[in-house]
């Protein structure tokens, strides 16, 4: 799995829990009366990025970490043995 692939991941598992997390809310919200903003605008309430904070790995990137990570993985199998 590439680092751009596990990016990818995490942001869908966060917006996942985003998205548990307000339908929570908004029981809450019908039982109380409260009015609530709508899904879009919570997401990007609650975002952790902004957009000028926005930065995709690169192909060179994904490369110079995978060879990183492998040569760490060979490493510590080396030192297993």
């Amino acid at each position: 799995m590439t680092m751009r692939m596990v990016s990818g991941l995490l942001k869908v598992i966060d917006k996942a829990h985003l998205v548990e997390f307000y339908g929570q809310l908004l029981s809450y919200g019908t039982i109380h009366g409260v009015k609530l903003p709508s899904l879009g605008e919570f997401l990007n309430l609650t975002s952790k990025e902004s957009p000028a904070d926005s930065k995709e790995f690169d192909e060179s990137t994904d490369k110079l970490l995978e060879a990183h990570a492998l040569k760490r993985l060979n490493e510590r199998r080396a030192v297993g043995k």
